[in-house]
């Protein structure tokens, strides 16, 4: 091992030790996806907001006119774990079965299939092509499956927002 190599090497061991020992999922501060799986406590987020989040939609066109948009790209869903016995209002649990999350937005008239997480802490896209709402409020629903008696769902409320267009 190089004499350059070797100075850099213990630092940076002892650095992976101090970061990375606290909490698999956590190195330095950065949460690294983690695999859905059963009995595990999690929160919704949309756009990194677990409580009351917005949702923008593009909308062409008056409100009275076109009830309806679609999201603007660039927007995300998360489901991140809690630790057990968190009892704050709203958090889902995957139950005893549980390998993966159906994220499904409860004011999409789009018959479109729902998002499915398959790693805590890692951001999905909310898909442009499903049309919701202009306007009003919504609830982003966050279902474990496989189902079992213990699986609950986590639920995130969010108002839809007229996006303001740069055309």
């Amino acid at each position: 091992m190089s004499s350059k190599l070797r100075r850099w090497f213990v630092p940076l061991g002892a650095a992976a030790v101090l970061f990375g020992a606290a909490d698999p999922a956590v190195a330095g501060g950065v949460l690294d996806p983690v695999p859905v799986s059963p009995n595990q406590a999690f929160a919704g987020q949309v756009n990194g907001v677990a409580g009351l989040s917005r949702i923008a939609v593009v909308c062409d066109g008056p409100a009275d006119i076109v009830p309806t948009g679609h999201p603007l790209a660039g927007q995300t869903v998360t489901a991140v774990q809690v630790k057990p016995g968190d009892t704050t209002p709203g958090l889902g649990f995957t139950g005893s079965a549980g390998t993966a999350i159906v994220v499904g937005i409860g004011s999409s008239v789009s018959p479109l299939p729902p998002v499915t997480l398959r790693f805590f802490q890692a951001n999905a896209a909310i898909p442009t092509n499903i049309l919701v709402p202009c306007t009003g409020t919504g609830v982003v629903s966050f279902t474990p499956t496989l189902t079992s008696a213990t699986a609950r769902t986590a639920t995130v409320k969010v108002t839809f927002v007229r996006a303001v267009s740069t055309g």
